[in-house]
């Protein structure tokens, strides 16, 4: 028991037994926990006695008979001191761990069982779990038991597939909850073929759900609303379904309308009908033509979704079918109505009609006779097969007969005998008979002295020519007048040439004359040459007016090259620059085969600089002063630029020309030197070399004036590793001059005088351990220090 005093709640006073009233301040007492530090009811502390706090009552709802109840509640030490304790059930339907609990001070533990409800009526039913402690506790249990109710519930209640596509397959997830209060063992079963689900068996607790996976599977050719049911049917007997629909798309062509046209009677037309699935189902269809004046082929289509066919229409129309004639194609097919495309087409029959013709008046003069015409035309859509006549002397039909196709026209000529004609108004008819009509055309000649009048239509202004030999264009000159005008072009310029140089020209339209100028040798900017014309109705002058491109290029006359070593090949560059404002095109020719150049014509823009390359291929006996020239060409542009150089002997003697390096070890570097005269008469560069190889060699460069002798530097590296082999390179310092190294690859005796001390070390040591410790460690240690050194000196000769 804890420390419990009687303590007066006012003043303090305590005394070991129970007092009504304190006897100092007459104030009343309580029990107090010295431990705990708190007043408490009675004379006992559960915190320091180690009393167990459980719920009193635990509610376990609601359950139907055969029910198996899982229970949960918490046990606490709220004291401060372990508790042991053993949980007793009060019933043999309670399950419960069977052992003993330590919990500790300040804690809690979680006991769970479970409640094996009988065949009890309903009604309120109690069960007590005892707590085994220094002071034993109880819970009670209590449940309800009901009726049972089995039941289960869907979500969603239904299942809607919508816009599926035929042929594929379409899933869904539903979850089903035993919301009735019994256990429920069911099997899942699907009322189509096309439909399945999974699992096909399930077992649900009260409360507890789970989840079903409906497929769906369909086929290509199938379209419209598809329904089937999902069944749980119970073990007891009470089953469950649920709707699944799946809503296919209808199948749906489309078509546009086909318009034959105007088709000829008897003749066969054709064209062509896209028939196109619009929808997301494979059809198969048929097509049939309405009426038998057309007819359809293939009259069987099989069309996947989105695809389209091409249907042929072919038609034969008689003339008793002449006029309008609208039929259509039907399109049968499965799961919806007919497909209607219009057909239409126009048989005409062609019919020529003869266009009017307008009056002839006509000015004649009586010097030549002249020839005149004029158009008969077909204004309707048959051929139309005219006839021709006059009934006047003096007129001469030179068309008697002509054929005029639909909608064209075609020209009558006749031929006016005007020189025996009288002066004056002269009147005929020229009749045209046709199978589309009949037309008198009125003629109306007047006959007059001969007066021509020569016209000059301006004159030519070709602009900015190209830089051929031979540029041109066309002079118009017309006849004013009246009667024959006889013409004479005489050019002005030698250069100018008119085609033809003579003509007769007859009243009426413009006449054209060719003129040529030759350019050769003319400078750039504009030039105009004139053409006078003579003739019996007077004179007249023209111009010949264009400008060629100004060649303004700015070229050196002289590339100076300077002192080049005698034999040797060098390329260098011409720049030419355009100081003018028309692009120019030049050629390019130099006057030596061993000067070469890269391009032989260039064309070079206004402001723009061309650099032409060249390449010089000297001789090796050629020595002093070269030179020779580049010839430039343009249309009239011409100039020449000298290359001149003086070649000179290079002439170097290395001293001495094979370096031998004697020993070298495996990755040695050496720097080696070397003596190079020039006894020529020009400066030879020794360029910089970089040689890799077993024997790798780096040269700098270096300058030797003619006369003088040059320590060159070289550094030499020795990468082979076979030793004993004899490596060798030859280096060249110019094109002409080689120098030769030559080295011999050694090894280092370093390798041989640790293999000796590995073998007398070995042997030395092993002695002393075969007299210390024993023969066999001896020889062991002696025979390792003679293998350790021939496996050393076998690494190094392979290496």
């Amino acid at each position: 028991m804890s420390e419990m005093v009687a303590r007066c709640q006012a003043c303090g006073y305590e005394q070991a037994a129970e007092f009504a009233q304190c006897p100092v301040c007459v104030g009343p007492c309580a029990w107090w926990c010295v431990a705990c530090h708190a007043w408490r009811p009675g004379r006992r502390c559960p915190s320091c006695d180690g009393q167990l706090s459980v719920p009193p009552l635990v509610e376990l709802g609601k359950h139907p008979p055969g029910a198996l109840v899982e229970f949960r509640f918490t046990v606490r030490n709220a004291s401060k001191k372990a508790v042991e304790f053993a949980v007793l059930p009060g019933d043999p339907a309670l399950k419960v761990p069977a052992h003993r609990y330590m919990l500790k001070a300040a804690s809690a533990i979680e006991i769970a069982g479970t409640l094996a409800l009988g065949p009890f009526p309903p009604g309120r039913r109690t069960y007590q779990v005892r707590f085994d402690a220094a002071i034993p506790v109880e819970t009670q249990l209590v449940v309800e038991v009901v009726a049972p109710v089995v039941r289960v519930a869907f979500t969603p209640a239904e299942v809607l597939f919508k816009n599926g596509v035929p042929g594929k397959t379409v899933r869904r997830v539903v979850a089903v909850e035993n919301n009735g209060n019994a256990r429920i063992a069911a099997r899942v079963l699907a009322s189509e073929s096309w439909l399945s689900v999974t699992p096909a068996q399930v077992e649900l607790e009260p409360g507890e759900s789970t989840s079903l996976k409906v497929v769906a599977k369909t086929r290509k050719t199938e379209f419209g609303l598809r329904a089937a049911r999902v069944r749980i049917e119970a073990d007891t007997g009470h089953s469950w379904d649920l709707p699944v629909r799946v809503q296919l798309p209808e199948p749906a062509l489309q078509a546009a309308a086909v318009d034959l046209g105007i088709v000829p009677p008897g003749r066969a037309a054709f064209e062509t009908l896209t028939l196109r699935n619009v929808g997301k189902v494979r059809v198969a269809c048929t097509l049939a033509a309405e009426e038998t004046w057309f007819t359809v082929s293939p009259t069987r289509v099989n069309l996947p979704p989105g695809r389209e066919k091409i249907v042929k229409i072919k038609a034969v129309l008689h003339e008793q079918l002449a006029g309008v004639r609208a039929s259509a194609v039907v399109v049968t097919f499965a799961g919806g109505p007919p497909l209607r495309v219009p057909v239409s087409a126009v048989c005409h029959v062609p019919k020529p009609f003869l266009g009017p013709i307008r009056r002839q008046t006509l000015a004649v003069a009586t010097d030549v006779s002249v020839v005149r015409r004029f158009a008969v035309r077909n204004i309707g859509d048959g051929k139309l097969d005219c006839t021709v006549s006059a009934v006047v002397p003096w007129i001469e039909i030179l068309t008697a007969k002509l054929r005029v196709g639909p909608g064209k026209k075609r020209r009558v000529e006749f031929r006016i005998d005007t020189p025996n004609m009288p002066l004056g108004v002269n009147v005929a008819t020229i009749c045209v008979r046709s199978n589309g009509g009949t037309a008198d055309v009125p003629i109306s000649v007047t006959v007059v002295a001969p007066s021509p009048e020569l016209e000059v239509l301006g004159d030519i202004e070709l602009g900015t020519v190209a830089p051929d030999r031979i540029v041109g264009g066309y002079l118009s000159v017309r006849n004013v007048g009246v009667g024959l005008l006889a013409l004479r072009a005489d050019p002005e310029d030698a250069r100018v040439t008119v085609t033809p140089a003579e003509a007769n020209i007859a009243p009426g339209p413009p006449s054209r004359l060719a003129v040529s100028v030759a350019v050769e040798g003319l400078p750039g900017g504009p030039h105009a040459f004139g053409v006078r014309f003579a003739s019996n109705g007077g004179t007249g002058r023209a111009e010949v007016r264009f400008r060629l491109p100004v060649e303004l290029i700015d070229a050196p006359s002289v590339i100076d090259l300077g002192d080049r070593p005698a034999g040797r090949s060098l390329t260098e560059a011409l720049r030419v620059r355009n100081t003018g404002p028309d692009p120019v095109s030049l050629r390019l020719r130099s006057e030596d085969p061993w000067l070469s150049l890269t391009a032989t014509e260039v064309i070079v823009r206004p402001g723009e600089m061309v650099v032409v390359s060249f390449r010089m291929d000297l001789l090796p006996g050629q020595s002093g002063p070269v030179m020779s020239t580049i010839w430039l060409e343009g249309r009239v542009f011409r100039a020449s630029v000298m290359v001149r150089l003086v070649a000179r002997k290079v002439d170097l003697v290395v001293i001495p020309h094979v370096l031998v390096l004697g020993d070298m070890l495996t990755g040695e570097d050496r720097t080696v030197t070397f003596q190079v005269a020039n006894m020529g008469e020009i400066a030879a560069d020794i360029r910089e070399s970089h040689t890799v190889g077993e024997l790798e060699v780096v040269l700098r460069r270096s300058t030797v004036k003619p006369g003088e002798t040059a320590t060159v530097a070289a550094r030499v590296r020795m990468n082979a590793r076979a030793v004993g082999k004899q490596v060798r390179r030859a280096v060249h310092l110019t094109d002409e001059v080689v120098v030769r190294f030559s080295a011999k690859v050694t090894c280092s005796v370093v390798p041989n005088i640790v293999a000796a001390v590995a073998v007398v070390g070995g042997i030395v040591v092993g002695g002393i351990l075969a007299v210390t410790v024993g023969w066999f460690f001896g020889a062991a240690v002696a025979v390792a220090g003679v293998v350790v050194a021939g496996v050393f000196l076998a690494t190094r000769e392979g290496q």
